[in-house]
């Protein structure tokens, strides 16, 4: 197995360097940001012989979780199987450069967040561990599932029936998984605002004078939707300081809720008030 070597790309300090693997790396057929949680995670699909594999760029999600990258990269080489798994993947995007990222494949991906102990990272990240270990390889699993799929070279038209029920079916299944896991966490958070009211209060009015400008289409703006991240992280700090627990999680659910929405970056432009 390669052992881990240190690039700088464009544009990036010396503390912020990617470590790589050294190898020829794979090039993308599909780039997909995955909502969970008001996160957005890259996933891809690489070919692999005749099949389609998906894998998950690590360094992205060790910013996303804020876990040290260097740490994390040296804990996944040094595994005896997650080690030989690692693979180099060429991924360009529409926004942005050409980059190469240390990627597992997904069916690894549970027993990597399972490496993390919620222990020895910072209090406020426990909550959010624990639901990246509980939800996201299943998120992402249902999401990539016709993609990992190869498509029969053939069939009649009998079998293309079964097979258009089998893909709606596996829709089916992810948007209720994903109502599930949504549905448990604002049933959490709603015990844990009633002890925090005038917190809530002040929520509510903020939410109300953004579904007054609510539209159906288009959605907000990159910039609009970074206000909404700081405007979230405030009230999820405010949450907090009265004991609310993980206060962060609890507004990105109550926002989805009251909206109908799965990620704040779908938040329609009418709803949203600067």
């Amino acid at each position: 197995m390669a052992e881990p070597r240190e690039s700088e790309e464009p544009g990036e300090s010396e503390e912020d360097a990617t470590l790589t693997l050294a190898q020829a790396p794979l090039a993308a057929l599909e780039v997909r940001e995955v909502p969970f949680y008001g996160d957005q995670i890259l996933a891809v699909a690489v070919p692999e012989g005749p099949t389609i594999g998906v894998y998950v760029p690590l360094r992205p999600l060790c910013n996303l979780l804020q876990l040290s990258w260097g740490s994390q990269f040296r804990r996944t080489h040094e595994d005896e199987v997650m080690g030989e798994a690692l693979r180099s993947v060429l991924i360009t995007r529409t926004e942005g450069p050409t980059r190469t990222y240390t990627c597992l494949p997904l069916e690894m991906l549970f027993g990597w967040l399972m490496g993390i102990s919620a222990r020895r990272v910072r209090p406020d990240l426990a909550e959010r561990i624990r639901l990246y270990k509980q939800h996201c390889h299943r998120v992402l699993a249902r999401e990539f599932t016709l993609a990992a799929t190869p498509a029969p070279l053939a069939a009649p038209e009998a079998a293309l029936t079964l097979v258009q029920i089998r893909d709606l079916g596996y829709a089916i299944a992810r948007l209720a998984e994903q109502s599930l896991a949504l549905e448990t966490r604002v049933e959490g958070a709603h015990a844990r605002l009633d002890q925090a009211g005038i917190v809530v209060r002040d929520l509510g009015r903020r939410l109300h004078s953004v579904e007054q400008y609510l539209l159906a289409d288009p959605a907000v703006s990159e910039a609009q939707a970074l206000e909404i991240a700081g405007a979230v992280k405030a009230v999820g700090n405010a949450l907090k300081a009265h004991g609310a627990g993980d206060g962060y999680a609890q507004v990105y659910s109550e926002l989805y809720r009251r909206y109908g929405i799965t990620g704040y970056k779908a938040l329609p432009a009418r709803q949203f008030v600067a």
